[in-house]
């Protein structure tokens, strides 16, 4: 897996002093990396959400039906052999060529037997306690409602 990432050159520009009718034009900066995903995969997309308030991943389908999703943060282009303060500052993980596949990261866990109820499990109970619960809650609420009442007439 090949990630290429581009860049207005290296060095920070001074944000005070910018000027978008400024005709110079810095050359562009381009980093790639190479990575090793040791699982097959059968298809792979960026995500991507509506106000893109949260960080990209990348989504991951694998041919036995589990989807991973991993960090940008492992698959970005800048990330150094050798470790600095101000990498680690910027919490920029050091460059090993072979993604993790923790299987925390998996979304999805297919039929899992976890997932299955037991044969003897209670459903009559567990049916009680849904039902006493609301009845509980719009006995509360009726009584919440009288106990308000009485105190703006007090």
């Amino acid at each position: 897996m090949g990630v290429i990432e581009l860049f207005e050159g290296l060095d920070q520009t001074n944000a005070e002093r910018f000027n978008s009718l400024s005709t110079t034009k810095r050359p562009l900066e381009v980093i790639s990396k190479s990575f090793i995903f040791s699982q097959g995969v059968s298809a792979i997309q960026a995500s991507d959400t509506e106000q893109g308030l949260s960080t990209r991943s990348l989504i991951i389908a694998m041919p036995f039906g589990g989807i991973l999703e991993i960090s940008r943060r492992f698959v970005d282009a800048r990330r150094p052999l050798e470790m600095t303060a101000d990498l680690r500052e910027e919490m920029i993980v050091p460059y090993m060529p072979e993604l993790p596949v923790a299987t925390e990261e998996l979304i999805n866990y297919n039929q899992r037997t976890f997932d299955i109820l037991k044969d003897d499990f209670d459903y009559v109970f567990i049916s009680f306690v849904m039902i006493s619960l609301i009845v509980m809650s719009f006995v509360v609420k009726r009584f919440w409602r009288v106990t308000s009442i009485r105190q703006a007439w007090t």
